[in-house]
């Protein structure tokens, strides 16, 4: 209900960094968001420290040419999402950490007139206590194109409320007017995950014509409670289009995704 803690609207050329720490603890749960950069260009953000933010705590919307570096984000109550790269350009996200009861790492499209394209996190590590740690999250409502999760890792995940909707690296559409073309998975490592390690869903069961493609999860180790599952809709109209390579899980390489993935309708998918 009140404006971001801060916010930055139509900015050129912006630098914030430092060791502060932005604590939001003794504020209502929604009441206002963390950090807010909109129609913004050429943003360097590095060593701050979020806290509790009352709803998402850090947001990129419409900008472009942004760089993230040793940040961290901290968050007990739902909606407080750690990093929201939202229809932006150019983004870099690394060495960052965030342990929020919520999404903590993640690409989205809202309205607007941006795509978001060209959007990479790198060895930063997720602590999920509700939803999910790295990918497409939610709102797909324009082109998603070339992102890349690479050297990350989830020490932990225990969100199962939804097993269709959540898991630790994901692509998960909710909302389909949009598509999907390019999203690298590398590296990543999942100590443990209650529910599903990985989920490539189309979750929303009226999307027609939609594209998930050019998704590829290589080296990926993980152990977990249940099995990494794709799976479009009951349409045959939409498209998922998936590349596996070198999966393992508790240790174990695996051989053959029918057996140990669950396979929905209208997929293709590639094991190597």
């Amino acid at each position: 209900t009140r404006y971001p803690f801060l916010n930055f609207f139509n900015c050129n050329n912006i630098t914030l960094t430092g060791k502060g720490v932005i604590d939001m603890t003794a504020l209502d749960r929604r009441e206002r968001r963390g950090m807010v950069f909109t129609n913004c260009n050429n943003v360097t953000l590095s060593g701050v420290k979020i806290i509790n933010s009352p709803e998402w705590s850090f947001i990129s919307y419409c900008c472009t040419d942004v760089n993230i570096d040793k940040v961290d984000i901290i968050g007990n109550r739902g909606n407080c999402d750690g990093f929201a790269v939202c229809n932006s350009h150019n983004v870099t996200v690394t060495n960052c950490f965030a342990r929020v009861a919520d999404d903590t790492f993640e690409v989205k499209a809202l309205g607007g007139t941006m795509d978001s394209r060209n959007i990479t996190f790198s060895d930063c590590i997720a602590w999920g206590g509700y939803a999910r740690c790295f990918g497409i999250t939610g709102e797909v409502n324009k082109r998603i194109s070339d992102v890349t999760f690479r050297d990350c890792a989830v020490i932990y995940r225990d969100g199962v409320w939804d097993n269709d909707r959540i898991g630790s690296i994901v692509v998960v559409a909710e909302e389909c007017t949009g598509s999907i073309d390019g999203v690298l998975f590398e590296n990543i490592e999942i100590f443990r995950d209650e529910g599903r390690p990985i989920l490539v869903k189309i979750y929303d069961e009226e999307a027609q014509n939609f594209e998930i493609k050019n998704v590829e999860f290589k080296n990926i180790s993980y152990t977990s409670y249940m099995r990494p599952k794709i799976a479009g809709n009951d349409s045959d109209t939409n498209t998922v289009s998936v590349t596996l390579e070198n999966i393992n899980a508790s240790g174990f390489a695996l051989s053959r995704p029918g057996v140990f993935f669950e396979i929905g309708k209208h997929c293709d998918i590639s094991f190597e």
